[in-house]
C-alpha cells in the first residue's frame, strides 16, 4: 500500500469496541467508535520510500498492514483502454519482465455494481501488490486478470520523474458510458436523460467503483474513456461534471484530474475530430486538467491500441 504524501490521511473502518487505537511510523491516534464505525486522520506526512506497518488495534484484536509506503497515489479510472491489461499491450514487453519495484504498488476494485453509493467495494479489492511481473499477470480488474497497462505505464514513469513510490488503484469497465461513472448530482444536470441496465446503468459504477475509495487520500486522478460516448453531443459538459463531481467527492476543488485523448479509429457515422474537440475542450475550460494528446499513435483499424507505454510516458509527463 501507499498513503498520500502531503495530506492528512484517513483511516477508517469498523469495531465491536468503544475505541480504536491507529499507529503508522511515529503516529498514534486514538478514536471513539460509533454505532460501529470510526475514522482517523494521521498528520501529513513527507515521501518515504521505507516501508512500515500501519495497525489497528482495538480491544479484541490488532490489524497489521506490512510494508506501506509514503508517496503520490492516483486513482485511474475509465472502460476497455484503461482496463486493457499490461500483458495485452505489446509495447510494454519488455518493461513487465523487468517490473519488479518496491516502490510503485498496485491494486484494482473487481469489477461490479450498485444501484446506490456503497462504502465498500461490492467484490472487493484486487491487491495492494508490490509490481513485479507475477502481480501485473494477475492484480486485473477481474481476478487472475492482467493489471492495467496505462495505469502501470503511468506509474513507471511518474516514479521514474519523482523518485517517489507511487500507488495506482484502478477501476475499469470496458464498453461503458460516461454516466454509468458519475454520481446522480452531476447526472440531473445533464441536457437530456440517461437511462440503461447492468453496468450502463447511471452511477452503477460510481456507487460500486469510485464512491467506496472517496475517503482515500490521492494525488488525482487518471481518466481514459470516451469510446462508448463518441456520439454524444453534449461529452464535454458530462467531462465536466464527472471532473466537479469527483473533487466534490474527495472534498478537493483543486486536485488534478488528468485525461487521455482517445486514439485515431475509424467509427461508424462519426468523425472523431469533433469528439476529440469536446474531450480538448475540458482542460480549456477547467483549471487543474490536462489531457495526453494521441492523435498521432494508435491504429485505425483497432479500437484498442498495444501502445499503452506511451500513453502513460505522456501521461506522466502532465504531472507537475
Amino acid at each position: 500500500m501507499v498513503l498520500q504524501r502531503g495530506q492528512e490521511v484517513k483511516v477508517w473502518g469498523t469495531s465491536g469496541s468503544d475505541k480504536v487505537k491507529v499507529q503508522f511510523g511515529k503516529q498514534s491516534v486514538v478514536t471513539e467508535v460509533e454505532d460501529g464505525k470510526w475514522q482517523v486522520e494521521l498528520k501529513a506526512m513527507r515521501a518515504n520510500k521505507k516501508g512500515q506497518d500501519l495497525v489497528v488495534q482495538d480491544r479484541e484484536e490488532a490489524v497489521r498492514i506490512t510494508n506501506v509506503l509514503v508517496g503520490d497515489v492516483y486513482f485511474c479510472a475509465g472502460q476497455s483502454n484503461m482496463e486493457m491489461p499490461v500483458t495485452h499491450s505489446k509495447d510494454c514487453e519488455a518493461l513487465v519482465k523487468k517490473s519488479a519495484n518496491e516502490q510503485i504498488r498496485i491494486c484494482s476494485s473487481i469489477q461490479g455494481l450498485s444501484p446506490a453509493p456503497l462504502d465498500d467495494f461490492p467484490k472487493g479489492l484486487n491487491g495492494w501488490r508490490v509490481a513485479s511481473p507475477e502481480a501485473l499477470a494477475t492484480t486485473g480488474v477481474l481476478k487472475k486478470r492482467g493489471f492495467s497497462g496505462t495505469a502501470y505505464s503511468f506509474a513507471y514513469h511518474l516514479n521514474k520523474k519523482t523518485g517517489v513510490p507511487v500507488g495506482v488503484i484502478v477501476s475499469a469497465w470496458g464498453g461503458v458510458s460516461i454516466h454509468a461513472f458519475s454520481d446522480q448530482k452531476a447526472i440531473s444536470q445533464y441536457a437530456s436523460p440517461v437511462r440503461g441496465t447492468g453496468k450502463h446503468a447511471p452511477s452503477a459504477l460510481y456507487n460500486a467503483l469510485v464512491h467506496p475509495v472517496t475517503r482515500f487520500n490521492i494525488a488525482g486522478w487518471v481518466w481514459y474513456q470516451g469510446e462508448n460516448d463518441v456520439k454524444v453531443s453534449d461529452y464535454a459538459e458530462r467531462q465536466k461534471l464527472l471532473v466537479q463531481s469527483w473533487r466534490d467527492a474527495w472534498g478537493d476543488a483543486y486536485k488534478p484530474f488528468y485525461m487521455v485523448q482517445i486514439c485515431p479509429f475509424r467509427y461508424k457515422g462519426v468523425e472523431i475530430e469533433g469528439f476529440w474537440k469536446q474531450q480538448l475542450a475540458v482542460p480549456e475550460q477547467l483549471d487543474g486538467v490536462y489531457i495526453a494528446r494521441t492523435e498521432d499513435i494508435g491504429n485505425l483499424k483497432d479500437i484498442h491500441p498495444h501502445n499503452k507505454l506511451e500513453v502513460g510516458k505522456r501521461l506522466a509527463d502532465l504531472v507537475q
